[in-house]
């Protein structure tokens, strides 16, 4: 279980990604993280996972290993996507004895489970092309302003 989890590894590289500077990698996650939560449709979705899924292939990082992030988190998402499910009131798809999945809860479910899935995959992306040094500097910089 441990040597699935991607966020914090640095595998070394010469793409453009790796080349970049920490600090912008930092401040584009920042705003990558915000737009993922204010996406509210399919649309958006596939924007999102088009761009992210492109980002993945200019890595040059192996695909294996940034899908292996997902892992630990995934009974998280699945457990986010049942309680969103049954519990959002709606129009009912089916009925599980009391418990009833609504079409309002399917639609939720899949667009938390997708904003987690998002998250973590960009997550994994900046620390696998990061060195732990390069970020902490870009952090350091991000944050001098505050230093006073």
């Amino acid at each position: 279980m441990l040597n699935d989890i991607q966020i914090g590894r640095y595998l070394p590289g010469d793409s453009f990604l790796h080349r970049m500077d920490p600090r912008v990698k930092i401040v584009l996650l920042f705003f990558y993280l915000l737009l993922v939560f204010f996406v509210e449709n399919a649309a958006g979705f596939l924007a999102l996972g088009i761009s992210i899924a492109l980002l993945m292939i200019v890595s040059q990082v192996p695909l294996g290993m940034q899908l292996r992030s997902i892992r630990p988190i995934l009974w998280i998402v699945l457990f986010t996507f049942g309680v969103h499910l049954f519990m959002t009131p709606g129009t009912e798809l089916f009925a599980v004895g009391p418990l009833s999945a609504t079409w309002e809860g399917l639609t939720r479910g899949v667009y938390i489970g997708l904003r987690l899935i998002l998250l973590i995959l960009l997550s994994t992306l900046l620390t696998l092309t990061t060195s732990p040094l390069r970020l902490t500097d870009g952090l350091e910089a991000l944050l001098s302003p505050l230093r006073r």
